[in-house]
């Protein structure tokens, strides 16, 4: 017997056939290699689905063989525990939840709740729900009590149990329905409503102690709002928005670092970080929905559970659905589902769950998931064509990006031709070659990503794909740096680089040069106008009068355009010189704080750190940056052109100003800009924030606000028209 097979529980009475051994070993080892991967290293090589399927089967054969099962099956175990983090316990389990991608398994699962719980039991919980005895705080007169996720009652708890049933249509369960975020599970724990700790999942029973990466998490509150209970232990999901996920993947792209395949792996890959600092800078968020251990305070529903996360300050989901009736229970399935492309995060399901916690506690649990709850997982929107060709695209930083040239086809509501493979491994880990059919989805709903390959459609005409040996734009030798998998051109002056720096520069959020678009920009490489960013501010009618479509009108105005960009503020400058990890918001704190750009070329990476949500890793690129040989040639090229430094900037926080430590959302369709509106209050002021939190004072709301608006409504947030807005400015 070999060694994987020593651990199996073989039963004298019981004849197992060779091949069903090896099939479950076989399954059990291709998941735990697929948990590493996932847990772990945040570096996915298969889909959910497919990872869902390996794991059925498995079950499958656990569930005929019984006498197999083992505690180190993947059945058993909830997750794993990453390397390099201290590990702590969880005061109560925290388990992971059934799938299912099935409705007809939905209504089996509302038909096991029925057969389980007897009626009278149904009747007495809306009657608790019905009479609001949604909390009981403890004054002395009772003892503490204990509510957890697998709902056990304390032996003082009775339930009447009677063996009649009622009809399902006549006693129906009442249920809620959220949406399941893609991301990292968490536990908060709280003690007197001080955060004292924070943990991943883990297996289960033990987690990664993260609490230091969570304390950088603006959303989480340090202490909780009101009265709190003695011990809190609260539940939910660390996420990377989906802005933020393309964000990210675009900055490690450039830098020739691997791209994360989803915003769930980009949120673990950041929680993952021994540095807080790269957790701050990668604006992680979070929402909450659940407990494990609550000692000080009695409650019965879930409902009201996040009613009171909410009171706490706890980010929780904007609306979560009751429903009651099979039919209910798909329809709001269904609901979800036309509108779960709407939230900043990713979801891939709906998660149902029975309300009251007396019914959970008299379901119980499995060792791994509770009977109470099941997750309906939506099928990814995927879809089938053929890969034509693989293209070199080189970024503003030399590296080389293949991409995926595709027969067109709709995916999600619009037409796809292109995908980016990212590097050279990815094509090789996919087998991909020239004439593949492929199937393609799009990663964290937004980008095109080629999934994989259906092989059983290739017909040996199928072209293997080779990484060029040279640059495709100047033709100039090519490299790969330390531990990097992309391939960079080393040419600084490689028109195809100087091209993508251009376009970024003038692009909308950095110096905003109207006019000077993708087209126009070749153009000028093209005619040899322009050798560097600098350049640019040297442009003269006549040279641009003889490209295409180029036009008196045309020409005027974009001369103009360059003109008043030299006048643009400092942000705006720091933003279009690409300098890696530093975007608008980062930009905006580094000129608040240091004013001109000669002060901040003198800055220390100690003095950057500082700044609030500068961290170590963007310190140090902002340092080195700046610190170049041909930033330093470049910024002294722009200084002759005239372009300022912020040293003409308007201050650009009053101390005094009348929304002086106000924080402000901005939503919706306004008069002007949101950008021109943002500026205003921070002249005044305030401060901006991307997202409703507790912390935020006002959502300043125009037509169609979307669901910030509910959002701000249910955290008590003041909402202000921009009619009152203006009143409140005196403008």
């Amino acid at each position: 017997m070999s060694s994987d097979q020593t651990f199996l529980n073989f039963s004298k009475e019981e004849d197992i056939p060779g091949p069903v051994t090896k099939d479950l070993l076989a399954l059990r080892k291709e998941i735990q290699h697929h948990d590493v991967l996932y847990y772990d290293q945040a570096t996915p090589r298969i889909s959910d689905r497919e990872y869902d399927r390996l794991y059925g089967e498995l079950l499958a054969l656990e569930k005929k063989y019984p006498t197999l099962i083992t505690k180190d099956s993947p059945t058993q175990r909830v997750g794993e525990r990453a390397q390099g983090f201290q590990s702590g316990r969880h005061h109560v389990p925290m388990q992971s939840l059934e799938n299912t991608y099935c409705e007809e398994e939905v209504l089996d699962f509302i038909k096991r709740l029925h057969k389980l719980l007897p009626n009278n039991l149904i009747s007495e919980s809306r009657e608790a729900a019905s009479n609001d005895l949604a909390l009981s705080i403890d004054s002395g007169k009772r003892d503490h009590s204990t509510l957890s996720t697998s709902c056990s009652l304390s032996p003082s708890a009775t339930v009447t149990t009677d063996s009649k049933k009622e009809d399902p249509a006549e006693a129906p369960i009442a249920l809620t329905l959220e949406p399941k975020i893609d991301g990292v599970a968490i536990s908060l724990l709280y003690r007197d409503g001080i955060f004292v700790r924070g943990l991943t999942r883990g297996d289960g029973t033990c987690g990664d102690d993260v609490t230091r990466n969570l304390e950088v998490m603006p959303m989480i509150p340090k202490k909780l709002h009101g009265m709190a209970p003695s011990l809190l232990e609260v539940r939910g999901e660390v996420y990377l928005s989906k802005k933020m996920f393309l964000t990210l993947n675009a900055q490690r792209d450039e830098a020739g670092l691997p791209v994360f395949a989803n915003p769930r792996n980009a949120a673990a890959g950041s929680l993952k970080q021994l540095d807080p600092s790269i957790v701050k800078e990668r604006h992680l968020e979070a929402i909450f929905y659940g407990c494990g251990a609550l000692e000080g305070m009695l409650m019965t529903t879930q409902t009201e559970l996040i009613e009171k996360l909410r009171a706490w300050g706890l980010p929780t989901h904007e609306s979560i659905e009751c429903v009651r009736t099979p039919q209910e229970v798909l329809q709001g399935i269904e609901r979800l589902g036309t509108i779960r492309h709407d939230y900043v995060f990713e979801t891939d399901g709906a998660v149902l769950k029975v309300d009251s916690f007396a019914q959970r506690a008299r379901l119980g649990s499995t060792s791994k998931a509770p009977r109470w709850a099941i997750a309906f997982k939506y099928e990814p929107e995927q879809a089938t064509t053929r890969l034509l060709g693989i293209t070199i695209q080189v970024g503003r930083s030399g590296v080389l990006t293949p991409v995926a040239e595709l027969e067109p086809v709709f995916l999600a509501g619009s037409k796809v031709s292109r995908a980016t493979l990212h590097n050279e491994e990815e094509i090789r880990r996919k087998d991909l070659r020239i004439g593949d059919a492929v199937v393609i989805e799009k990663a964290g709903e937004v980008i095109p990503s080629v999934v994989g390959v259906i092989y059983e459609k290739r017909d040996g005409t199928e072209r293997a794909f080779h990484m060029p040996t040279c640059c495709p734009s100047c033709h100039g030798p090519v490299t790969r740096r330390a531990k990097e998998v992309a391939l960079r051109c080393l040419n600084d002056h490689c028109p195809a680089q100087l091209r993508r720096r251009i376009e970024y520069f003038a692009s909308r959020h950095a110096m905003d040069i109207a006019g000077l678009g993708e087209a126009v920009v070749a153009q000028l490489i093209e005619a040899r106008l322009v050798h560097n960013i600098a350049d640019l501010y040297h442009l003269h009618a006549e040279e641009l009068l003889v490209l295409e479509r180029m036009g008196e009108k045309s020409v005027h105005n974009l001369l103009k355009a360059i003109d008043q960009s030299r006048r643009q503020p400092l942000w705006r400058l720091l933003v279009g010189l690409g300098i890696t990890h530093v975007g608008v918001r980062a930009a905006r704190m580094l000129a608040e704080h240091f004013h001109t750009l000669e002060q901040l070329s003198l800055a220390s990476i100690q003095e950057l750190c500082a700044i609030e949500e500068i961290g170590s890793v963007m310190a140090q690129s902002i340092h080195d940056h700046l610190r170049e040989p041909a930033m330093q040639q470049l910024l002294a090229a722009f200084k002759k052109a005239g372009v300022h430094f912020g040293e003409n900037d308007p201050v650009l926080v009053v101390q005094q100003g009348p929304l002086q430590g106000t924080i402000w959302v901005i939503t919706g369709r306004l008069s002007q800009s949101r950008e021109a509106i943002a500026e205003l209050i921070r002249s005044l002021g305030g401060k901006i924030s991307l997202s409703i939190s507790a912390k935020t004072t006002y959502l300043l709301a125009g037509e169609d606000p979307g669901s910030k608006l509910a959002r701000a409504q249910k955290l008590g947030v003041s909402v202000l028209e921009e009619s009152r807005f203006r009143e409140m400015i005196g403008a």
